[in-house]
């Protein structure tokens, strides 16, 4: 990514999908419905906010947002992307909670190409 910002939202979350990390994975599994081969969109700009939010707050759980604020400005920012995570995918596609478990299987099956 020659020239693009580091910090972006949009090259954190490639650098999360190089690294191969948990949190993504599990993300992916709740974005991106089974047998799809792209995640949308919409679906990758949440996922580039939720790898903004885990940089800025050094998040180092496997879940997506972590399990818990330490601040209550992380908080007001945890409670603002969740509302967003929520609305964007739909009551149908719930955001991925604290604690989520998967098989190798479900994990595998659930890495569709982001487009980014």
């Amino acid at each position: 990514m020659t020239g693009s910002d580091p910090t972006s939202p949009r090259s954190l979350l490639a650098d999360a999908a190089r690294t191969n990390q948990a949190w993504l994975r599990v993300a992916l599994s709740r974005f991106v419905p089974p047998g799809a081969d792209r995640a949308t969109p919409l679906a990758v700009e949440l996922l580039g906010d939720i790898a903004a939010y885990r940089a800025r707050w050094q998040e180092r759980h496997p879940a997506p947002l972590g399990i818990a604020a330490h601040t209550d400005e992380q908080a007001r920012e945890l409670d603002v992307l969740a509302e967003r995570v929520h609305a964007g995918l739909g009551a149908k596609n719930e955001a991925p909670s604290p604690g989520v478990q998967q098989t190798d299987l479900e994990r595998d099956q659930a890495m569709a190409e982001l487009d980014l």
